[in-house]
């Protein structure tokens, strides 16, 4: 909400941090929930101190942030490909195979993790 986004900005500034706003996830844009996390990141503290002054029944916890970190580093793969496979000036099919398989790979690499072995073997 607004007036939460503004109590936000004015706790950075007093604890010196420059203010920002960040991404919201949205399901048609691709990477935003990346972007979402990525750009959360640094602001951890901060965010954790704020919400947690706020939210009584629900806190974020440091698991909390390990989770956001292993999605970040999941994620990246996914966004670094459409960065690169979106491109216009340059072919992209011959640089296609080496992006499948590195995100195969991770895959494959989650599949052993406790936080997404639920996940990939829904899929």
């Amino acid at each position: 909400s607004n007036p939460r986004i503004a109590e936000f900005k004015r706790y950075c500034i007093a604890q010196r941090l420059k203010p920002r706003k960040f991404q919201v996830d949205m399901p048609v844009r691709w990477n935003s929930t990346y972007l979402m996390l990525k750009n959360a990141l640094p602001y951890k503290i901060p965010i954790t101190i704020f919400y947690n002054s706020k939210i009584g029944s629900l806190v974020l916890k440091d698991e909390d942030w390990f989770i956001c970190e292993k999605f970040v580093q999941f994620l990246d793969a996914f966004h670094e490909a459409t960065i690169v496979l979106s491109g216009i000036y340059y072919p992209t099919s011959p640089i296609i195979l080496r992006h499948i398989f590195f995100i195969a790979e991770m895959f494959c690499k989650a599949r052993c993790d406790p936080i997404f072995e639920p996940i990939i073997t829904r899929m």
